[in-house]
């Protein structure tokens, strides 16, 4: 039974991170205890705001909120202390703990909410899907505090209603913002986000409108212009994209700038590719090269679909959506824009049928655009559904599917590896185990060797309770770098490549069967424990050296 200490010495690549993360927490210990002297000596609130700002880019929420408590003991928190812990908790997900001190703020400490702290806080909503959340914040700011929105509070908001592809809300916030005196149309951003929204909902006149203010970049212009070919709107639909076409790409050279600039025009490249390459799919569809298959009826827009399902719902019957019910299920959680998983169902149409699983509604539809333009030849019509939602609802909605296989593909990694943020905790795969049948497996892929290292131990700790087993080689190696040939591209695939990055990890877990079960619980008891260290928590502090307490003098 593998235990901690050896699967950290698997890899170079893991044993680097296992370090690089050591120093980033030892570094968070020393910025607080500096922060805090150093607020405590010239009595200001300076030193722990900055440290603030610090952990929130770092993900470091716990050390961020003692960074906070220190301050409050030295001194009175500034708009700028607010700032910062505001944008920890968005930074962190804890989006609750954000709005909180908005509110608090006034009556707590004496400091009103400025357009930083709330276009922070407008991203955190609208990041959860709370549109409605957010554009009551807009409402309030200038109402109660007297603040106007800028362009990037406003693009934030319209960022949001194209994540949700809500393009009823974009009326409504493009409303509000009038109302208030900002005109929306002169930010670029801004009408990316506004156009891609509504394209997404089905709003594709009301979108074309905003075609000739000049404002529209190529990218919007194609996204309305997919929407155009699947509504059958064909003259909007060549509109748009012969106004995509003479805009052409918008990439920028930061190659020689540095590394956050390289990987910005890394992107760049890889999404001016993208872009091409829905330009050409779509010219197939309308020079008749590729034929696509109808909409079913009475739907004009995505969440319509039978096949795409929008939770929360309080049942689900996922086999009841397959035409054939009875082929092999397999699930990839976390689907993001679908590439991967629409390759994996197109292959397999009589062979397998296949869910894939995404929070953001915006990935959900450009997986279900993939799909319908590899036209009726090709499209996965009767073998993929399209599972909109929080992976952990999904899958429990999915309990006792029975399925063949789940995959997790590229999975976001935490801040820390031990925060509470985590998706693929005990929880998430315990729910796993009770959607796949026996013999079924948990397969990962990631580029991230400590995430993978970690994950790994998770699964390999569960095998001790006779969940399930490696079965990457004969002595049940936990994580791997070899990566099987077959195993299919996706969008993070090319990131991977374009970045060169050496290696990729892959984890196989199995579900065995009862009698194997309790096989590696015996084995687990005559082994021993895991020789992991005790977790460490962002909220363990060494009460000996409290750095708000005066360094001793020196003698």
């Amino acid at each position: 039974m593998w235990k901690y200490s050896e699967v950290m010495q698997l890899d170079g690549d893991i044993r680097k991170g296992l370090k690089d993360e050591e120093k980033r927490r030892n570094k968070s210990k020393n910025i607080l205890k500096r922060a805090a002297r150093d607020a405590l000596k010239f009595k200001e609130a300076g030193p722990l705001n900055r440290a603030i700002s610090d952990y929130g880019n770092e993900k470091h929420l716990g050390y961020a909120y003692k960074a906070l408590a220190k301050l409050e003991k030295i001194t009175s928190p500034t708009v700028y202390t607010l700032a910062s812990i505001v944008n920890a908790c968005v930074r962190c997900g804890d989006v609750k703990e954000a709005l909180k001190y908005v509110n608090e703020a006034e009556e707590k400490w004496q400091v009103k909410p400025n357009e930083v702290v709330l276009t922070a806080m407008m991203k955190g909503l609208c990041g959860d899907g709370l549109q409605k959340e957010a554009s009551a914040l807009l409402l309030k700011m200038h109402s109660k505090w007297g603040a106007m929105p800028n362009e990037r509070m406003a693009a934030t908001l319209l960022r949001g209603c194209m994540r949700n592809t809500d393009g009823r809300s974009v009326v409504l916030t493009v409303a509000k913002l009038d109302e208030i005196g900002f005109d929306v149309r002169h930010n670029k951003p801004a009408m990316e986000y506004l156009v891609k929204a509504m394209a997404a909902d089905g709003m594709v006149k009301e979108a074309a409108k905003y075609l000739i203010s000049g404002q529209v970049n190529q990218a919007a212009c194609v996204a309305l212009a997919t929407s155009c070919v699947l509504l059958n709107e064909t003259d909007l639909a060549k509109a748009a994209l012969a106004s995509a076409k003479a805009l052409g790409t918008t990439s920028l050279g930061f190659e020689d700038k540095g590394n956050r600039a390289a990987s910005a025009a890394m992107f760049n490249r890889l999404r001016d590719k993208e872009v091409a390459a829905e330009i050409e799919r779509l010219e197939n569809v309308l020079d008749g090269v590729t034929e696509l298959s109808p909409l079913p009826d009475g739907v004009t827009k995505y969440k319509e679909d039978p096949t795409v399902v929008m939770l929360p719902q309080k049942v689900l019957d996922i086999k009841a959506k397959f035409a054939k019910p009875d082929l092999p299920l397999k699930i990839e959680v976390c689907s993001g824009h679908g590439e991967w998983v629409v390759e994996r169902a197109a292959s397999e149409r009589d062979k397998a049928n296949w869910v894939g699983i995404e929070i953001r509604p915006d990935r959900v539809y450009h997986a279900w655009t993939r799909r319908k333009l590899l036209g009726k030849d090709e499209e996965p019509t009767d073998n993929l559904v399209l599972v909109c939602g929080d992976a952990r609802e999904a899958l429990r909605l999915l309990e006792g599917v029975g399925a063949h296989e789940l995959f997790i593909n590229y999975p976001e990694p935490p801040g820390w590896m031990d925060s509470k943020y985590n998706l693929l905790d005990d929880d998430f795969f315990k729910a796993a185990h009770k959607c796949l049948l026996v013999g079924g497996a948990i397969t990962m892929m990631s580029d991230h060797a400590l995430y993978s290292a970690h994950t790994a131990l998770r699964l390999v700790r569960l095998s001790r309770e006779g969940l399930c087993y490696s079965s990457l080689s004969g002595d049940g190696l936990p994580v791997s770098t070899d990566v099987p040939q077959d195993y299919g591209s996706s969008y993070f695939d090319r990131m991977w490549l374009n970045g060169k990055r050496s290696k990729r990890f892959f984890i196989h877990f199995v579900k065995p069967t009862d009698a194997i079960g309790e096989e590696l619980r015996a084995i687990t008891a005559r082994c021993g424990a895991d020789d992991a260290p005790e977790a460490v928590s962002d909220d363990d502090d060494d009460e000996n050296e409290d750095p708000v307490q005066p360094a001793p003098k020196r003698r």
